[in-house]
């Protein structure tokens, strides 16, 4: 998520004003929802010790609704009695929410500005693994890594005798080998994808194996999901719902440092 269209916030000491709001229902009594909407927010921001000036600022903005294709929200900051940003938002928040403090509350831009970062998934196997890149323009094929073929009988508790114990090592040392075949390709392949979230997909273990064997950086940027297979169907809505939910928690965490670096600069 580009965080460059905060910045016009950091300029300025606060406290900040901020509002967000539904503005995707245009009904037949609009004039009149938005003049309740206007009143409920200046109520709610002097209720919270903001200033007048601040708040007349925000008021006289949200009368003058954007000329043009509507957006589903808007997002709002004003200080010192002016209105420094006032954002589109891709998503309707579920209230008006309106907050006074020293610092922006920029938080649910994450969710509700609709960009998410791009993010290479990986479909782990024994036999190797199918990547994905995911961005804003949908999902499509990033390759492939592929292992030694794969060993159909799996694993027994117990080995029944010698034979059986060098199969099993064979099968370790066949998986450890795709493992480290699998890591090493999402490590080549990052760097040129643009990606800023890996996704590991799969069986437990075997994507386990493959995280573990990531490079340091990477595997700060990779978390496991808990559904999808390499298989063509698999519970591919479920893993779809986990890698959003990743998506937006990597924006979230994202505005946040932006928010700790304003926090240190300003003491």
């Amino acid at each position: 998520m580009d965080v460059g269209f905060l910045k016009p916030l950091f300029d300025r000491p606060g406290p900040w004003a901020c509002v967000y709001l539904d503005t995707s229902r245009a009904t037949e009594d609009a004039p009149r929802r938005r003049r309740l909407r206007e009143r409920f927010v200046s109520d709610q921001l002097a209720r919270q010790g903001a200033d007048a000036a601040t708040r007349d600022a925000l008021v006289e903005r949200l009368a003058r609704e954007p000329t043009g294709r509507p957006s589903a929200g808007r997002a709002l900051f004003a200080a010192d009695g002016e209105v420094v940003l006032d954002l589109p938002l891709a998503a309707s928040p579920p209230d008006v929410v309106t907050s006074w403090s020293m610092l922006p509350r920029v938080a649910p831009l994450a969710s509700l500005r609709g960009e998410c970062p791009p993010c290479l998934v990986a479909r782990v196997d024994r036999s190797g693994a199918d990547l994905e890149l995911l961005d804003d323009a949908g999902p499509r094929p990033a390759g492939r890594a592929r292992g030694g073929p794969p060993q159909g009988r799996g694993h027994r508790s117990v080995p029944a005798d010698r034979h059986e114990w060098h199969y099993r090592n064979r099968v370790e040392n066949t998986w450890d080998q795709t493992a480290d075949l699998v890591a090493g390709e999402l490590a080549r392949r990052w760097p040129e994808s643009d990606a800023r979230l890996l996704v590991l997909a799969g069986e437990p273990r075997e994507r386990r194996a493959v995280h573990e064997r990531l490079p340091e950086p990477l595997r700060a940027r990779a978390v496991e999901a808990q559904h999808g297979s390499r298989a063509s169907s698999s519970a591919r809505a479920l893993l779809e719902a986990e890698i959003e939910r990743a998506r937006e928690e990597y924006a979230r965490s994202h505005l946040e440092e932006v928010l700790d670096l304003f926090r240190a600069a300003r003491g």
